[in-house]
C-alpha cells in the first residue's frame, strides 16, 4: 500500500517513487513518528488545536484543527511539529482499522485572525504531508473562512502539491454538516 501510495504520487514515475520512499523510510527511522506519545507533546495537546475524532460521512477519520487555538507568538515550533505527526499517525490508525489509506482534514477557521497565521507550521505541514504521508488526504474542509483568511491563503496555497489543492472545499455554516455528522464535531459532543 505505501509504495503504490508512493507511485501514485510521483505520477507513476518508478525512480522518482522508489528514490522519494526510501528518503520517507530514512525520515520514520530517524524521527519515528509512531513512536510519539501524548506526554510528549502534552502542552500542544492541552491546547485542543489538533484533534482526531469521528470520520466523515464517507466513513474517512477526521483530523480537527482549530485555527483559533494556534497562536503563533506562543507556540514552540518542534512541539507543534511533534504534536503535528502525533495526530497524523492517530488518523493513520483509525483508517487503516476500517481498511482505509485516507483521512479527511476539517479546517475550523472561526476566530482565525493574525496570531493564528503561522506561515512556518503551514509549510512545514504542507512539506510533511507532500514527502512522508502522500496520498493521505482524502479531502480537506476549509470550514468559516473569515476574509482575513484569503491573504493567508493566497501565500499557503502555493505549497499545496495541484492534486491535493484539488481536494480542498471551502464550506461554510451547515453546509459542514453535509459532510460530516453534527455529532463528529468535537466541540458539539453532548455529555451522556
Amino acid at each position: 500500500a505505501t509504495c503504490r501510495r508512493f507511485l501514485r504520487a510521483r505520477k507513476g514515475n518508478l525512480d522518482d517513487a522508489a528514490a522519494a520512499l526510501q528518503k520517507f523510510v530514512h525520515w520514520r527511522e530517524e524521527v519515528r513518528p509512531g513512536d510519539i506519545t501524548a506526554d510528549e507533546v502534552q502542552r500542544e495537546l492541552a491546547t485542543g488545536k489538533f484533534i482526531v475524532h469521528g470520520f466523515d460521512k464517507t466513513g474517512l477519520p477526521i483530523f480537527w484543527i482549530f485555527s483559533r487555538r494556534h497562536n503563533k507568538a506562543e507556540r514552540d515550533a518542534q512541539e507543534t511539529v511533534k504534536f503535528l505527526l502525533y495526530s497524523l499517525e492517530q488518523a493513520i490508525r483509525n483508517a487503516e482499522s476500517r481498511g482505509l489509506e485516507q483521512m479527511c482534514i476539517v479546517v475550523d477557521l472561526s476566530g482565525f485572525s493574525t496570531r493564528s497565521m503561522d506561515y512556518q507550521v503551514t509549510k512545514c505541514l504542507s512539506d510533511t504531508l507532500k514527502s512522508h504521508y502522500p496520498e493521505r488526504i482524502g479531502k480537506i474542509l476549509l470550514w468559516n473562512a473569515p476574509s482575513v483568511f484569503g491573504m493567508f491563503w493566497s501565500v499557503g496555497r502555493n505549497w499545496i502539491d495541484p492534486v491535493t489543492r484539488q481536494k480542498v472545499q471551502f464550506v461554510s455554516g451547515d453546509v459542514l454538516f453535509e459532510l460530516v455528522d453534527r455529532a463528529e464535531h468535537p466541540e458539539l459532543q453532548v455529555p451522556h
